[in-house]
């Protein structure tokens, strides 16, 4: 009898570790994956998030390897981010997890690009690219500063 319970018991532990192992019930699923750079060189310590459509958030990093593992998911359509510094951040949308599975999403990280920064002001052209015309006013007293001929006018 004492013998029975022992194997018993052995057998709900061994059923345990099987399920941590495939990371998946027979209501659950999971997801794995690679996270490399854009040579295909292995990305270790990228944040994976997870998110369902039903608000669920699960966040995981890469090992050393590269290799993330997300398991006991509920069956749904998830969205993955992986963030890491140096590369852009990837998303993607539409990921389906269906029970007793393991959906494998590999992801390429792109390099990021330097910061830019655009300061923009409200101060008007020095050069005026539109037109070649130059247009002013030009009131009384600068006409009689002109240089004129004596010829043509008398009042000079």
């Amino acid at each position: 009898m004492r013998i029975h319970g022992l194997i018993a018991m052995l057998i709900v532990v061994g059923a345990v570790f099987a399920v941590s192992a495939h990371g998946q019930t027979a209501t659950t699923g999971q997801i794995v994956g690679l996270v490399t750079d854009p040579s295909g060189a292995l990305v270790a310590g990228a944040r994976v998030t997870l998110t369902s459509d039903a608000g669920v958030h699960r966040e995981v990093m890469s090992g050393t390897n590269g290799r993330y593992t997300i398991p006991l998911l509920d069956p749904g359509n998830y969205r993955l981010e992986v963030d890491q510094s140096g590369f852009a951040s990837a998303k993607l949308e539409g990921v389906v997890v269906r029970i007793t599975e393991t959906a494998v999403v590999d992801v390429a990280l792109k390099v990021a690009g330097a910061p830019t920064t655009v300061s923009v002001t409200g101060e008007s052209p020095l050069v005026q690219t539109e037109s070649s015309g130059r247009g002013s006013v030009i009131d009384e007293q600068q006409i009689r500063d002109l240089p004129c001929r004596r010829i043509i006018s008398s009042s000079c």
